[in-house]
């Protein structure tokens, strides 16, 4: 069976932050046409503030009301509803020195200016500034192997189509079969 077939038109993308959920996401979306719904661009406001609980489950249900996605984020408040609609998952499991630098890279490009990888109201702003959590964030993805992982496996055991790419040479594999077929 060829990885397109594989995935389905509903794809979960999940993994720390810094895993590569995003990317691997968008190059997914490209080879398959379909949309691509960043999980923080529908979470955060402007100035990083979270948007009212009911207005982000109301995003949530609309964007996975579609027939076609690619949804990539962790949130694990909404992760048993959004493996429900799933037809396959993509688990980045990678090791956490590799999300941590990554993070570190990507607040250390955004206090340089870069705009593209801040959630879509965040960029919209006039002036927008990196997230000033970052030691909380990093002590996060620190812990995320210790305390997220184990629910997130768990909530994964039931899934019929789980690929897990725990590398970023797995992840590269990957994404040169998706081209390949």
């Amino acid at each position: 069976m060829s990885t397109r077939n594989l995935l389905g038109d509903r794809i979960l993308v999940v993994g720390s932050p810094g895993a590569g959920k995003t990317s691997l996401s968008r190059q997914i979306a490209k080879e398959l046409g379909h949309p691509h719904i960043e999980l923080d661009d529908l979470y955060w406001g402007e100035d990083w503030t979270p948007v009212p609980l009911e207005q982000w489950q109301n995003m949530l249900r609309s964007a996975l009301a579609g027939e076609r996605w690619i949804v990539d984020g962790h949130y694990g408040d909404s992760l048993a509803l959004r493996l429900q609609l799933a037809d396959s998952v993509v688990y980045l499991d990678l090791p956490t020195h590799i999300c941590l630098w990554r993070v570190a890279r990507r607040a250390f490009s955004r206090l340089l200016g870069d705009r593209l990888s801040l959630p879509r109201l965040v960029r919209a702003h006039p002036r927008p500034r990196a997230n000033h959590r970052f030691l909380r964030f990093a002590r996060f993805v620190v812990g995320f192997r210790r305390r997220e992982r184990p629910k997130l496996v768990w909530l994964l055991r039931g899934h019929p189509r789980v690929v897990r790419l725990a590398s970023p040479r797995e992840v590269q594999e990957f994404e040169w079969r998706l081209r390949s077929c």
